[in-house]
C-alpha cells in the first residue's frame, strides 16, 4: 500500500466497488492486526492492481503442525 501511495481510505474505497462493505477502519484494523482472510487479501492486491505474488515460505503446513511463519515474506510483482 504504501509503495503504491494508498491508504486505508483508498483501499476501502476500491473494495466497496467490488463490493465489500468494510469501512476505512476496519481496513486498518484488519491489516494492523494481520488477521484476514486469503479473500480479502486476494481482493486488496486485485483493487491495488497486482496481477500476481509469490510467497517464500515452506508449505507443508502439516509437517510443522501449528507452527506460524512469522517470517513469512510476501514478494508483489508487477506487470
Amino acid at each position: 500500500m504504501v509503495k503504491r501511495g494508498i491508504t486505508n481510505e483508498e483501499l476501502a474505497k476500491r473494495l466497496s466497488e467490488l463490493g465489500s462493505t468494510e469501512s476505512s477502519s476496519g481496513v486498518r484494523n484488519k491489516i494492523n492486526r494481520g488477521t484476514f482472510s486469503a479473500a480479502f487479501l486476494n481482493q486488496c492486491l486485485f483493487v491495488m492492481g497486482c496481477d500476481t505474488f509469490e510467497i517464500d515460505a515452506p508449505l507443508n503446513m502439516a509437517a510443522e503442525k501449528a507452527e506460524v511463519y512469522k517470517d513469512l515474506k510476501i514478494k508483489v510483482k508487477n506487470s
